[in-house]
This record gives C-alpha cells, structure tokens and sequence, in this order.
C-alpha cells in the first residue's frame, strides 16, 4: 500500500510541474509578443531621425559650388590669391561669395619697388571733407599725386561727391575706406563688411565713374574689432581681385595732442627711414594740420631724393601680420 501511494504521489507531482511549465511558457511567450507590438509601433509611428549631417569639407563644397554658379560671377585664380584665404574660406558659411556678382575685379600681379627706388605714397583717409580742395590745391603746386580712402558717414551726400569728383578730375587715385566708419558693425561678419564695401562702392561710381579696385580697411586690416572676422573677410576681398594697403609710415595726425609740428617730425623721420613708404594721413575736416604740414613734408622728402606716386592694384601691398 506505501508503494502504491508513492507511486500515485509521483504522477501527481509530474502533472503538476507540466502545468507550471506550461503557464510560465504562456507567460513568456506573452511577454515576447508584447514587446515585438510595441518595437513594430515604435517604428511606425515615431518621427523618424534626421538624415547625418555632413562632414564640413562636403557642406563647404556644396556652398562653393552654389556661390560659383552665379551666372555673372567672374571665374577666379586661386593661386593668386592670399596664401591666408584657403584657410579662411574654408571656415563657417560660405553663402556670402554669392553676394555682389557685380563685385569683382581682375587680380593683377603685385610689382615690388626696384633697388634704389625712393618712394613715397602719400593716403588720406576719412575724406572727402571741407579740407579736401585746400589739400588738392597745394599737391597741385607741388606736382604730387595722391591716392584717397573716402567714406561718407556723417557728410553730406552731395557735398562728399562733388568732393570725389574732384578728386578724380585732378588726377589722383581713390578707393573706399568705408561707408560708415562704424567698426563693430562692418567687421561683425564677411556679409556685413561686403554690405557696407558696396554702398561707398556705388557712391563712388555715381560720383566719379570709376569702378574702385582697392580699399583700406578702417583701423587697418588687423584691429581690436576684427579678430574674428579679419581673416574670412580679406580672404573673400582677395578672392574678388581688391587690393587692400596697410601702411608702414604714421604721421600721428590721429593721436591726441598732434600739432602741426609734431605731424611734420613725426612723418619725415619715417619716411626717411624707409626706402618705400605708404604715409597714413588723415582729410576729415578736423585734420587741418594734416593739410597745412603736407608742403613742408613733400619738399623735405623731395630734397632727400624720394619721389611721389599714387597706389594701383600692381603696387606691392604693405599688410599687417594676420593673427594665426
């Protein structure tokens, strides 16, 4: 009888380990199930993920290729370009090359005064103004060509192009400085400097009928306001074929306290320092004795055997050391 009771003990053990195996199966393959209908939902309804972007070499190839295709955009000769504008270009939107189509100007070679060659340039910045016909009438005597920056901020349009014309009709060269003078905004971005380049640009052609192949850059081409900008911003100015000069010769008539005096040793010291010399002087009305030093600093540089000429996009730039 103990036997037999076992042995039935057993079979009733064996069914019930069936039927618990059986439920926790039920149970797992329930589980399985719900997890495979919740994946498939996922994939059905949730917005799907953005395509990857990009590496930035493709982006900048793609907007390159974009700003070339600008119908009248002239073709343009990398290898000429400043040996700083690869760089340059290849940092952060491009989508300003394809601005100002009509911005453009052949680059031309940049010929170094010879051995021996004494020159000077003398530039006037921040005209035209009530000082620029007095200043024309004394380079007239002293049979010296100029060349002049100009901006307009603060002037009086029609006064700053009769004054443009004028300087034009009497021989000298001209090129933009500015239209605002306002740093913070011109060098905030390459399309905010090319905004403002195109403005003095156009105001010049109206005045002058010239098309301007050079600039100089407000505050020279490095300065506290473009540290981030200046090297984007001279490369695309490079890439469209202008000149930009620095100067290597300050006559101080923009420091505090100049008098006509020190604007005269200052300027002739330098200059007879240098076989070559880009003079930074300064035309706004404010600048009178700028204007009344300019004789007296001609004849003591002719008498040093230096003569004087105007700046071209084939005269060898002076440029500021562009940060790394």
């Amino acid at each position: 009888m103990k036997t037999v009771r076992n042995n039935r003990y057993r079979r009733k053990r064996r069914r019930s380990d069936r039927e618990r195996f059986l439920i926790l199966a039920a149970i797992i393959g329930g589980a399985v199930v719900a997890a495979a209908a919740i994946v498939v939902c996922l994939l059905v309804f949730l917005p799907k993920k953005d395509a990857p972007t990009p590496p930035p070499s493709q982006v900048e190839s793609q907007v390159s290729s974009e700003a070339s295709s600008a119908p009248s955009k002239p073709a343009v000769d990398m290898s000429s370009v400043n040996p700083n504008a690869a760089t340059a270009i290849s940092e952060g939107d491009l989508a300003y090359q394809s601005l100002y189509p009509e911005l453009y100007v052949p680059i031309v070679e940049k010929i170094p005064v010879k051995d021996g060659d004494k020159v000077v340039y003398l530039t006037y910045d921040d005209g035209p103004s009530q000082e620029t016909e007095r200043l024309l009438d004394i380079l007239d005597q002293q049979g010296v060509k100029a060349t002049f920056f100009v901006m307009a901020q603060g002037k009086n349009i029609e006064d700053c192009k009769k004054w443009m014309k004028m300087i034009v009709d009497r021989g000298h060269a001209i090129g933009v400085h500015t239209y605002s003078h306002e740093y913070k905004d011109i060098y905030a971005s390459p399309q905010a400097f090319l905004e403002d380049f195109k403005k003095m640009h156009d105001l010049i052609y109206e005045a002058t009928g010239q098309k301007i192949t050079m600039f100089r850059f407000a505050g020279g081409s490095v300065n506290a306001y473009n540290k981030a900008t200046c090297k984007a911003i001279i490369a695309e100015m490079e890439r469209r074929g202008y000149t930009y000069f620095d100067w290597n010769v300050d006559s101080g008539d923009s420091e505090k306290g100049d008098n006509g005096k020190f604007i005269y040793d200052t300027t002739t010291q330098e200059i007879l320092s240098h076989q070559k010399s880009i003079v930074l002087m300064h035309n706004s009305k404010a600048k009178k004795a700028t204007v009344d030093q300019t004789a007296a600093i001609i004849e003591k540089a002719k008498a040093a055997g230096y003569r004087f000429d105007v700046l071209a996009p084939s005269v060898k730039p002076f440029k500021f050391k562009i940060p790394e």
